[in-house]
């Protein structure tokens, strides 16, 4: 076996295809922008099923907030009316406020709540806060003042009437034995403790100061007669009661009196900074009602921008996606068509007659590079099919390079008859 005959075996039994063939190379682009689709729809799909939970489970949780907002302020103004039992449910609304805003706020695993990163939401937080801080402290300053407040007012709204009563009797028992300056002075007791009592009821009514004043004054005077009657007053116009029995009824009367003005000096002490909790509570209703309302609204337009941002990047990935299959596209196409484009100028030539040429290079090991082999052993048998043509023609074949394809069909007609000779 000659030489050339030797390279062109060798190159048909060593040429193996290699691992990147081009059904490899097609299948790996389909696999690619294929998977490449589903990662952009199952992202679409797991982040809009997680927004939609996690912002539903926001803005549900917000909108809460301004139900309980409105619950605390019921609450507050049913305890006012005397509802003690309230207290309970001021105390879970508020702490549960507490919780949920500062969850929204900052964050809480238990609660499913994510920390708010963006400068508009924490804004509106802050802002409730502001108005949440001083809110509560006055709820606080409400919640346990008042039982007592209210305490005291039962106790003397329902011991007016017997004080009253025995004021009554003194007053007819005085009578008998006192002289008319005694007695008319005394006879203001009457009017007293019913204008205390009128006056505690209407300041707690109507938040006014003159009640207040009022009612200082009046129990201010009672005690002065009461004194009056057991020591004496001469500006009062008022002698000493001697009666011993009378002065004992006097004496009750007087602790009864004493009793009755300690609750109304305690309310009238501690129901100014309640009222001014209680106006607080109800000028910033409506305002830690709005600020909450504006939460959720920052809070539904932020989940607006998730998905804005969700598309964006969609949009970002797709045309990432779209470079690189153009890429990966162009390459693979330039690989399969820009070889065989050559094998076909080159076989074209062959057909031209023009067959010694050089030799294509092999490059890959794929379908294209093994076509390119096949082309290189045609070569390489007509090379030797010419020599030999040239060996029993004598050297006719000198340009065999150029023969048409006619040519060459005669040089082998020729090249037979004469090996049938």
């Amino acid at each position: 076996m000659s030489t050339d005959q030797e390279t062109s075996y060798k190159r048909a039994h060593d040429f193996k295809l290699g691992f990147w063939r081009i059904p490899t190379k097609l299948y790996f682009l389909t696999y690619f922008l294929i998977s490449s689709m589903v990662m952009i729809v199952l992202y679409t799909v797991s982040t809009l099923e997680k927004n939609h939970i996690d912002d539903a489970n926001l803005i549900y949780l917000a909108g809460k907030q301004r139900m309980l907002t409105q619950q605390l302020s019921k609450n507050l103004m049913e305890l006012q009316l005397g509802d003690n039992n309230k207290i309970s449910e001021i105390n879970q609304v508020k702490m549960e406020f507490s919780k949920v805003l500062d969850g929204l706020e900052g964050g809480d695993r238990y609660l499913e709540l994510d920390a708010k990163e963006t400068e508009n939401v924490l804004n509106t937080f802050n802002e409730i806060q502001e108005i949440w801080v001083p809110f509560i402290f006055n709820v606080e300053l409400l919640i346990q003042t008042w039982p007592e407040i209210n305490q005291n007012l039962d106790h003397i709204v329902n011991n007016s009437e017997k004080i009253i009563s025995n004021v009554n009797s003194v007053l007819i028992e005085l009578g008998k034995t006192t002289d008319a300056s005694t007695m008319l002075t005394a006879g203001n007791l009457r009017a007293l403790a019913e204008g205390i009592t009128k006056n505690i009821l209407l300041y707690s009514r109507y938040r006014d100061d003159k009640y207040l004043l009022s009612g200082l004054s009046k129990i201010e005077k009672s005690d002065r007669i009461l004194k009056g009657l057991l020591s004496g007053d001469k500006d009062l116009n008022l002698k000493k009661v001697k009666l011993e029995a009378l002065r004992k009824t006097i004496q009750e009367i007087e602790k009864d009196f004493s009793s009755h003005n300690e609750k109304v000096k305690a309310v009238f002490d501690k129901l100014p900074a309640v009222l001014t909790a209680a106006n607080y509570i109800a000028e910033n209703n409506i305002p830690l009602l709005n600020a909450m309302n504006k939460a959720v609204k920052e809070l539904a337009n932020q989940s607006h921008q998730k998905i804005v941002d969700m598309i964006y990047n969609e949009y970002k990935f797709l045309a990432i996606l779209f470079i690189l299959g153009t890429g990966l596209s162009s390459w693979i196409i330039r690989a399969i068509t820009i070889p065989l484009k050559e094998v076909s100028e080159k076989l074209d030539a062959v057909s031209k007659g023009i067959i010694l040429q050089d030799q294509i290079e092999v490059g890959s090991r794929n379908e294209v590079g093994r076509i390119r082999n096949s082309f290189n052993r045609l070569i390489d048998s007509l090379t030797h099919l010419i020599k030999l043509l040239d060996k029993f023609t004598g050297g006719d074949f000198a340009n065999a390079s150029q023969l048409r394809r006619g040519d060459i069909e005669k040089a082998i007609f020729r090249l037979v008859a004469a090996r049938n000779l």
